[in-house]
């Protein structure tokens, strides 16, 4: 006889489950009952373990980044590669080099911003004494007597001046102690993160393969499918929207050097690289970089730093109507409108972080409702991708 006819089929947990819905119901309403009364200590407990799985959070998302590179480089390099020698390093060669590039693309970024920036700031500080000179013979030019100057250092508290300027020194330099150890937490979350990061994509198919087992093992069939699509989804609309957006800034950093270049504005690989970068952040980005381009030519030239502003105008025209809806906004098939509200609402929940992450979040929500609404348009997505 067949051994696989004597073992008794084992029934799925969640079929077990649904003969126990009134236990299951009051075992959730005792544990609603003390998620609130014990709320505080709980999320004090939930804060410490968000902060423990910080860096493990970072280096998730540097490896999706990265693997996107990883992906790319594979399609370069191994594209019909059937040789096992070969198979066999890709994965090794690929994330090498996506992570060189990151490596390459952020010291490049440092190697240009800072010695400008430092040149900037020498500038500041060699027009100080002649600023100082002139705020002199602006205050001996006023109409005060000597008399006048006396009363009004006689009004003066010393005592209390003294107090608050040292209670503003001590409180700067708790400041600086805080910021110092800030940054020093962040650096070695980042160094953690990065080294999860190459962990997880030097593991992705055993990982892959033991996601696919839980799923197969913990949620019914249907559950499986709305899962699926809905990873599927998350994924290409993040994918389309990192591209897109790295493509955008690319673009409109090259554009706006070469023209900085052509009419003669300082810090033109500097301010390029800025606007390009801050291009990341959708809609307020590119105003932020020229923002401080501004700050940064108007040391220089007030008169060139107010033609700067009038030639980011126009290249901001021509990236609204020309490069963005054809590099990430027609990829994204989100409306304006709501690319709008989603960098609005995401700025005020979590600032710039927000702002980056609510777009493809919001497009992957629209997109989900678009098909669960109108089924033949997430067939339509499927055959266009397939195509």
């Amino acid at each position: 006889m067949n051994r696989q006819e004597n073992t008794p089929h084992k029934e799925p947990w969640y079929m077990r489950l649904r003969r126990k819905k009134p236990l299951c119901a009051l075992l959730a309403v005792f544990l609603l009952y003390l998620a609130i009364y014990y709320w505080p200590s709980l999320e004090k407990g939930i804060g410490h373990l968000l902060g423990a799985l910080a860096p493990l959070f970072l280096g998730l998302c540097i490896a999706y980044v990265v693997n996107i590179l990883v992906c790319f480089y594979e399609r370069l390099l191994f594209p019909r590669c059937k040789a096992r020698l070969w198979v066999r390093m890709r994965r090794g060669v690929c994330l090498t080099l996506a992570y060189l590039t990151g490596a390459a693309l952020i010291t490049a970024f440092f190697w240009v911003v800072i010695p400008a920036l430092s040149t900037c700031i020498q500038l500041l500080l060699a027009e100080l004494p002649r600023a100082a000179d002139a705020l002199q013979a602006w205050v001996e030019e006023l109409p005060i007597t000597t008399q006048d100057f006396l009363d009004v250092v006689k009004r003066i508290d010393l005592e209390q001046i003294f107090t608050k300027l040292t209670k503003l020194i001590t409180s700067g330099i708790g400041g600086t102690v805080g910021w110092v150890g800030g940054l020093v937490s962040s650096v070695a979350r980042v160094i953690v993160g990065v080294i999860f990061s190459a962990y997880l994509l030097g593991s992705k198919p055993t990982l892959l393969r033991q996601y696919a087992r839980l799923k197969g093992h913990y949620l019914p069939p249907a559950a499986q499918a709305k899962v699926a699509r809905a990873e599927r989804i998350l994924n290409d609309c993040f994918r389309r929207y990192i591209v897109g957006q790295c493509t955008e800034g690319l673009i409109l950093g090259l554009l706006c050097t070469l023209g900085m270049w052509i009419l003669g504005f300082p810090y033109a690989v500097m301010t390029g690289v800025i606007v390009g970068g801050t291009a990341l952040v959708p809609i307020a980005g590119s105003y932020i970089g020229g923002a401080v381009g501004f700050l940064l030519i108007l040391t220089v030239s007030p008169w060139k730093a107010l033609l700067f502003v009038g030639y980011l105008i126009l290249l901001q025209q021509l990236e609204g109507n020309l490069i963005y809806p054809r590099v990430v906004g027609n990829s994204m098939h989100l409306p304006g409108i709501w690319v709008f509200a989603a960098v609005m609402v995401g700025g005020v929940l979590y600032g710039i972080l927000g702002m980056m992450l609510a777009v493809p979040i919001t497009a992957a929500i629209y997109q989900v409702l678009r098909e669960e609404i109108r089924p033949d348009a997430g067939a339509a997505a499927d055959a266009e991708k397939t195509e």
